[in-house]
């Protein structure tokens, strides 16, 4: 019985983007088992009502009581509102959310593996549902890790501060997660240059000697910078502050994968010697 994702899953499908067609085809997936092939409107606004409170439940939202009139039909009013609800599924879940839903239909027998796994391997996606009796897995082809092992072994503080950078965006701490990116480039500097004068010295006093030795092209360097200098000005970030952070979900995410692309793309242009780029 499928009782949900992993918290190590979780993880890992927090990477993977669903497309918006592949979502697209879910919804058409959708559709086509609630059709009836005898029209039968009434019988298939049950299966819709079933299918959209299964992913309501996933969302946390409320769950949507189907009640018929006195003579055991429903409404259009009704219907209409289950036509919508049923689109908007694949289109308002997150990846994380989607994928328990999917899995939680294959458990109920509401849609075959079969058919959604054609879907996702259409798109070239690395899920793969599988179903043994009522036992749902998840198989993974392959996962691309953010920052490969073989680059984070080198950067043991690296490590920590990109871990810590993702429970403060898990915590919903914004401020937080600038600083940890900022930290992370600091750290990422100073193993570059490998001076010690520079140890104890913050990034903005030898930038420009990282930016000669950096193997980075200016353009992101630029980007590097100006994260830097944002820790110093965003309230709570660098500095206590009466104010809130001006920071939004959507910045903490952009900044997170950022972050890890450009300290993944240093460690390889400064080192190609030793890690084998395939």
């Amino acid at each position: 019985m499928f009782l949900g994702l992993t918290e190590e899953q979780k993880k890992i499908f927090e990477y993977e983007v669903i497309s918006e067609d592949t979502r697209l085809k879910i919804s058409r997936l959708f559709r086509n088992i609630t059709r009836r092939e005898d029209n039968d409107s009434d019988i298939e606004i049950i299966y819709k009502n079933r299918i959209i409170n299964i992913a309501r439940q996933v969302e946390g939202l409320s769950l949507y009581r189907l009640e018929s009139d006195v003579d055991g039909y429903y409404l259009p009013a009704e219907k209409a509102w289950h036509f919508g609800e049923l689109e908007i599924i694949s289109k308002r879940q997150t990846s994380i959310q989607l994928i328990e839903t999917i899995c939680d239909l294959i458990n109920e027998g509401l849609i075959d593996e079969n058919d959604i796994n054609n879907i996702f391997q259409y798109d070239n996606s690395q899920i793969k549902f599988k179903k043994i009796n009522r036992d749902i897995s998840l198989e993974i082809d392959k996962i691309d890790n953010p920052l490969d092992d073989i680059i984070l072994s080198e950067h043991p503080n690296i490590r920590k501060l990109i871990e810590r950078m993702d429970i403060l965006f898990n915590n919903k701490d914004y401020a937080g997660v600038l600083h940890a990116s900022a930290s992370i480039f600091e750290t990422l500097a100073k193993d570059v240059i490998r001076k010690n004068s520079i140890e104890n010295q913050p990034l903005g006093s030898f930038f420009e000697l990282y930016r000669k030795q950096s193997k980075l092209p200016n353009n992101i360097l630029e980007l590097i910078k100006e994260i830097y200098d944002k820790r110093n000005k965003e309230p709570l970030a660098g500095h206590g502050s009466t104010k809130e952070t001006m920071l939004s979900h959507e910045d903490a995410i952009i900044l997170i994968e950022m972050t890890k692309s450009f300290v993944k793309m240093e460690r390889k242009l400064s080192t190609p010697e030793k890690i084998e780029i395939k």
